[in-house]
């Protein structure tokens, strides 16, 4: 297929494609030779940060030495962003081949969904580079995910939990974990997110206590760094400098260039997941860790793609990443007058968003509602801008809401309202990010 005919393939799947369950899935990939079968992989599910955690592995274990496959979701910019090899994107040819590939294998009457049928590439692609490692994202929740049709991982990745798509997997803390903890595999090392309740809007009793059972019944190690303690020597928009210490490692000084305070538990995930690895023989020096962690680069979290006004992306699309974001914008810029661009989608909790941003968003100045270029799904800018009046009428503060439909003038507009001093800050969905991020490449 060309690059035009593979788009529009990818494209219509979101049509004509649908979910199916895992006999199809294996027998589908049985077909192109059983790509999933023999290799090393790392699986990661969670509510946030598996993105972070995910890019942070990847730099560590090629700092290391070791040649690493990364699938994650959603792309930003093209589809390519999904597939890395040694932090490269899949190139538009190797893409449209497995693509292809793909599409010689399934039931043209019967496609698959959207992100069975890039997952399933992903399994190609990485069949045929063969890295040493590959680090797995999981798409929604993790039992039911596509993504869990591989056997038996060197670990299993469990990244921080709260409430999102809960139209799929509810608003119950320990029936979201339990789908998580639906990775978790026979014997196989799992590793947990640092459960600190006064970092974790006391759920994490609640998460810990479902994922040791799930570990415990499936005989499978549990890592969790519950006596994590963290020194933080410096956080700012630049990045974040710290030293942390628990039972499974200790490390002074640590440099993360992504900015967020909550990157630092992000980081010391990663962290325990490389000891879990250096306990299967895995071999990773000190000199790695700190290399990797420092040039680990990840779009669209906190990033600043303009200054004056300083201009910042982030991907937060639910409450919990919303409120990391604004406690960070907080620290980081105290007293500098913020403009929000916010976009989110039908299925998100954006009126609880919006309530975070009007209660905790301390120098918020003005507010514009958009919608992103993929209006299948995204919320009205009409519909956010009255959940917005409402919720800073409540807390009786004093704000500029707009509405506009068209994200390239949301965009104008908040460039023309902003002071060169402050700040425009786009959050609310991956979506407005990757549409906003193009025009800054």
């Amino acid at each position: 297929m060309t690059l035009k005919e593979t788009h529009d393939y990818i494209i219509s799947s979101y049509s004509e494609g649908r979910k199916h369950d895992f006999s199809t899935i294996l027998n589908l990939l049985e077909k192109l030779g059983d790509p999933q079968q023999g290799k090393k992989f790392i699986h990661v599910a969670g509510t946030n940060g598996k993105g972070s955690v995910c890019a942070m592995l990847s730099s560590v274990l090629n700092a290391a030495g070791y040649s690493v496959g990364l699938y994650t979701s959603p792309h930003l910019l093209k589809y390519n962003d999904r597939f890395k090899l040694n932090g490269a994107d899949i190139s538009d040819e190797d893409l449209a081949r497995h693509i292809s590939r793909v599409k010689d294998v399934e039931d043209s009457a019967n496609r698959l969904s959207f992100f069975q049928l890039l997952t399933l590439c992903a399994f190609s692609y990485f069949d045929e580079k063969n890295p040493d490692y590959i680090i797995l994202e999981t798409g929604i929740g993790g039992r039911l995910d596509v993504t869990n049709v591989i056997e038996s991982p060197m670990v299993s990745v469990i990244t921080k939990i709260s409430v999102d798509h809960a139209d799929i997997l509810g608003h119950d803390i320990s029936e979201i974990a339990a789908q998580k903890s639906g990775i978790v595999k026979k014997n196989c090392k799992t590793v947990l997110y640092f459960q600190d309740d006064s970092l974790y809007n006391e759920t994490g009793e609640v998460v810990y206590g479902v994922v040791e059972e799930v570990c415990s019944r499936l005989n499978a190690v549990l890592y969790c760094p519950n006596d994590l303690a963290v020194n933080e020597v410096r956080s700012d928009i630049n990045g974040t400098e710290f030293s942390a210490f628990c039972r499974y490692f200790g490390y002074n000084r640590i440099k993360l260039n992504i900015p967020g305070k909550h990157q630092i538990y992000n980081a010391c995930c990663a962290l325990t997941v490389v000891e879990a690895l250096k306990d299967s023989g895995v071999v990773v020096l000190d000199e790695a860790i700190y290399e990797g962690l420092s040039q680990t680069k990840w779009a669209g979290r906190m990033e600043v793609v303009s200054q004056n006004p300083t201009i910042i992306l982030d991907g937060a699309h639910n409450p919990d990443g919303i409120r990391a974001l604004f406690l960070s914008l907080n620290e980081y810029f105290p007293n500098v007058s913020i403009t929000v661009v916010f976009a989110a989608l039908k299925d998100k909790q954006y009126e609880e968003m919006a309530e975070i941003i009007a209660t905790s968003a301390a120098c918020v100045k003005n507010v514009i509602a958009t919608e992103p270029s993929y209006k299948k799904r995204a919320e009205t800018a009409d519909e956010l801008v009255a959940i917005f009046r409402e919720k800073f009428n409540f807390v009786e503060k004093s704000v500029n809401i707009y509405a506009e439909t068209d994200f390239e003038k949301a965009e104008d507009t908040a460039i023309k309202i902003t002071d060169s001093n402050e700040i425009i800050c786009f959050c609310g969905s991956l979506y407005l990010i990757g549409d906003i991020r193009s025009d800054f490449q």
